[in-house]
This record gives C-alpha cells, sequence and structure tokens, in this order.
C-alpha cells in the first residue's frame, strides 16, 4: 500500500508558480510582431504587474524582517540577508530595503484614511 502526499502551497507560493509556469510557456516570444497600440499596452500591463510582484515580494521581506531571517541565518544585517538570498550586490539590496520603508511609511500614513473610509 502507497500513502500519497499532499503539500498544500501557499497562496503566494502558488501564484508565483502559476506566474513563472505561464512565462516559461511562452519562451521568449519576439515582439517585432505587434502593433504599436499592443507595444503601449504590454509596458503598461507588464509594469503594473511588475509593481504586483514588488509589492508581494516587500510583503514577504516585512515577514523575513519580523521574524529576524538576517540573525537566524547568520547575516550581519538585512541588507547582507537580501544580498546573501537574493544573489544581488550590495547597493542592489539597499534599494530594497530603502523600498520597504518608503512603503511602510505610505501605509503607516494611509491607516486613517483607511479607518475613516471603513467607518462611513
Amino acid at each position: 500500500m502507497s500513502t500519497a502526499t499532499v503539500e498544500l502551497l501557499h497562496p503566494l507560493q502558488h501564484a508565483l508558480d502559476r506566474v513563472s509556469g505561464a512565462l516559461d510557456e511562452i519562451g521568449d516570444p519576439a515582439p517585432w510582431s505587434l502593433t504599436d497600440r499592443e507595444v503601449d499596452a504590454l509596458l503598461v500591463g507588464l509594469d503594473r504587474v511588475a509593481s504586483r510582484v514588488r509589492a508581494r515580494s516587500l510583503d514577504v521581506l516585512a515577514e523575513a524582517r519580523r521574524r529576524n531571517r538576517a540573525a537566524a541565518v547568520g547575516a550581519t544585517s538585512v541588507n547582507a540577508y537580501l544580498a546573501q538570498t537574493l544573489h544581488v550586490g550590495p547597493v542592489a539590496a539597499a534599494r530594497l530595503v530603502i523600498r520597504f520603508g518608503s512603503r511602510r511609511r505610505r501605509r503607516r500614513l494611509a491607516r486613517p484614511a483607511w479607518a475613516a473610509a471603513a467607518n462611513r
């Protein structure tokens, strides 16, 4: 008798796998056959998707900070943790940390507006 193991994926992991799989499926199509309108629409659409992915990435970074993952893996700072984990240089890691900080500030500033809208 065999036992089947079912692994439940977190919704973020599932979405990442689907997007990655979809990009793998299309391969590397050349954009030369696109119309001008399609080029414009794709630039906007891809930028929106990239922004949404970056926002989720910053949410996961916040969780990594909350869990003190830098110390857990022996990194000397969050920047060093990101450089090590993402295989990027210190400047790229620092940019990510700066984005995280500005996103956190925007959320903190927006909380009163969210609360006011919820109480309407």
